[in-house]
């Protein structure tokens, strides 16, 4: 007979070892996107495979089972940090114990090999090569939350994943109110003059713009001894745990004022995670709170500060020095309004606000 202290100390072990194997499989993700040669997705897509199995087995063994029931019976024994930890960790495992063990390994293998096509396809604008891994993962993805939540729409299921509570029918009401008042707002800006920010789009060479990223990480206070940047095909942020968190971004030679803001993005991104709490590093409660809270720190660096009249002051000087032949001539006003600049784009992150 297992006391409650018993239970929660195997329960800080389980905890670390599901953590380290998404951490190694975090590592492999992270590699895949960064650094790896590009025929290396089927054999990275074996090891995620195998560590994912391990993973499932150890989730769903009918000691992790008892050991989640056991400590849900004692829940009025347990602190407040103790029983959301166990809540989730309870619904994380019925959830995963819903799907089937070779289903669930194959996806591993399947989201490995899809990554690695899209790497391809998308600086060689052929859809064709990505296409038929996006139907897979599509339905493997449908398929899952049907085994997940029978009752509920996929889409619905998805977006509760990422944001509590959120549906479509919510979605569907807060875009037609956005749209009423940002649509024609956009038209008239459009017609308006445009201001000129045509010096933004030239030769900026590659070494500076790196030089600029350590520079913007020094300035945003990024721990370099615990926050890593590479470089992708499309800027994400990766977190291991506090001690450990990665971000990237992607340089164009002709365009260094995108990768300058996706390295602000990605920061308020790694500052969130950095300064998470010591005692949540392998508990389930270190990461962001959801995805909307997590990307309101990205967006708050990059737009309300990064964009902000006083950070464009603070920046033009270093731009200048790096970039003089370029940037040389242009007032901190002129850049703040160019960097302000409003502009559709089919492309998520390049459109503003």
């Amino acid at each position: 007979m297992q006391t409650l202290s018993q239970a929660l100390e195997r329960l800080d072990a389980l905890q670390r070892r599901q953590a380290a194997y998404e951490h190694a499989m975090g590592v492999l993700y992270y590699d895949g996107a960064t650094a790896a040669p590009a025929g290396s997705a089927a054999n990275r897509g074996e090891t995620m495979a195998i560590l994912s199995e391990a993973s499932y087995q150890l989730g769903t063994s009918p000691d992790s089972i008892e050991l989640i029931d056991f400590l849900y019976a004692h829940n009025d024994e347990l602190t407040q940090k103790q029983k959301r930890v166990v809540e989730l960790m309870r619904l994380s495992l019925q959830e995963l114990r819903s799907i089937p063990q070779d289903e669930y390994t194959a996806a591993a293998r399947l989201m490995a090999e899809s990554t690695a096509a899209w790497h391809e396809a998308k600086p060689r604008s052929d859809f064709s090569i990505f296409a038929p891994y996006l139907e897979k993962v599509l339905e493997t993805k449908k398929r899952f939350a049907r085994y997940v939540k029978p009752e509920m729409d996929p889409y619905d299921y998805y977006l509760n994943a990422f944001e509590p509570g959120l549906t479509r029918g919510k979605c569907d009401a807060f875009f037609a109110a956005l749209r009423a008042r940002v649509v024609p707002l956009l038209r008239r800006v459009q017609a308006a003059p445009q201001v000129d920010a045509s010096f933004l789009s030239g030769d900026f060479p590659l070494e500076k713009q790196r030089r600029l990223s350590d520079e913007l990480m020094e300035i945003l206070r990024l721990d370099r001894s615990h926050c890593a940047i590479g470089e992708t095909e499309h800027p994400f942020t990766t977190n291991f745990t506090k001690q450990d968190v990665r971000i990237t971004t992607h340089y164009y030679p002709d365009n260094a004022v995108s990768s300058m803001y996706s390295v602000i993005h990605e920061g308020g991104h790694a500052l969130y995670e950095l300064h998470t709490s010591d005692e949540d590093l392998y508990n389930g409660l270190g990461g962001g709170a959801s995805m909307g809270v997590h990307e309101s720190q990205s967006r708050f660096y990059e737009n309300l500060i990064g964009r902000s009249r006083g950070f464009v002051g603070f920046l033009a000087p270093r731009l200048r020095a790096l970039f003089p032949q370029q940037l040389g001539d242009v007032s901190d006003e002129v850049l703040y309004r160019a960097v302000n600049r409003c502009e559709a784009s089919l492309v998520r992150t390049e459109a503003d606000e």
